[in-house]
């Protein structure tokens, strides 16, 4: 199975099954935006050898091999081990930093570890983007010192709009946005989603709805309409396996899920362009 899937579907099987990805199907998990959400993503439980390694193999996966670049940022705290652990992986002479909380002022000095930042091109690595603070103030800290940024990588993308009153965009799509760099996520929530229907072990008809209701009123569209569409069908294959279900299980052999059943099958037979047809109208 595993030689079928990406590396990010890889990323989120294994993350799932160290409990590093919650999931949550009834009253959701709440996060610290207040919303309650059927997701929930803990980078501090990837805390073995095994599991730092298969993160740090993710992210490499994840960065385009022809972007350059001979240091790595990652901001206190767990960006720490995670520029170090990057670093290991992609070898030779690239050097990792990252920043103290506080000034220093003895010995080498300064709010920067690992040396001299000028000059070099920096690539920022950190767990997820929930505000976008704390890679935007790297970001500034690089450029403060003469360093720059070539790119920034996350563990875990949401895809949702930040809850900071910018409801048009993600904190991820506010920092490219300002900042015109490239953020590449080792996973994000479509492939969870996308996962439901390649994993029959993951297939879930209730928890793929909570999912799909929590995406459609936080999501964020803004230039993907590639997962618009992976989202609708994703949508239409829940209603096919719930109406399936409904039908297999009914003492009555319900006439409505039957229709439904016939409808939803009828649908995923059409090309694409009924897809396409209906996402820009």
């Amino acid at each position: 199975m595993n030689n079928c899937l990406t590396s990010d579907e890889r990323l989120v099987i294994y993350t799932l099954s160290i409990k590093a990805l919650r999931l949550d199907q009834y009253s959701g998990i709440k996060l610290k935006s207040g919303r309650m959400s059927p997701t929930f993503f803990n980078s501090g439980l990837f805390n073995t050898g095994e599991s730092m390694n298969k993160l740090i193999d993710a992210y490499y996966s994840a960065i385009p091999k022809d972007i350059k670049y001979d240091g790595i940022f990652g901001p206190a705290y767990k960006g720490i081990t995670l520029s170090s652990g990057l670093a290991m992986k992609k070898g030779g002479d690239v050097q990792f930093f990252y920043d103290r909380k506080e000034l220093k002022d003895h010995g080498e000095g300064g709010q920067i570890v690992g040396g001299s930042i000028e000059g070099k091109n920096i690539f920022i690595i950190d767990d997820v983007m929930t505000g976008g603070k704390s890679v935007s103030d790297a970001h500034k800290l690089i450029e403060k010192n003469g360093g720059n940024v070539k790119g920034v990588a996350i563990a875990f993308d949401r895809q949702e709009v930040a809850a900071d009153g910018s409801m048009s965009m993600s904190a991820v799509q506010r920092y490219e946005e300002e900042y015109g760099i490239h953020v590449y996520s080792a996973a994000n929530l479509q492939t969870l989603i996308n996962l439901f229907d390649k994993v029959v072990e993951l297939s879930n008809p209730i928890l793929q709805d909570a999912i799909i209701k929590y995406k459609n009123q936080y999501g964020v569209w803004k230039d993907t309409l590639q997962n618009k569409k992976a989202l609708l069908i994703a949508e239409l294959f829940y209603l096919f396996n719930f109406s399936k279900y409904s039908f297999q299980n009914s003492n009555h052999k319900s006439v409505i899920a039957l229709l439904i059943h016939s409808h939803i099958i009828s649908i995923l037979s059409q090309s694409t362009s009924w897809v396409d047809s209906f996402i820009y109208k």
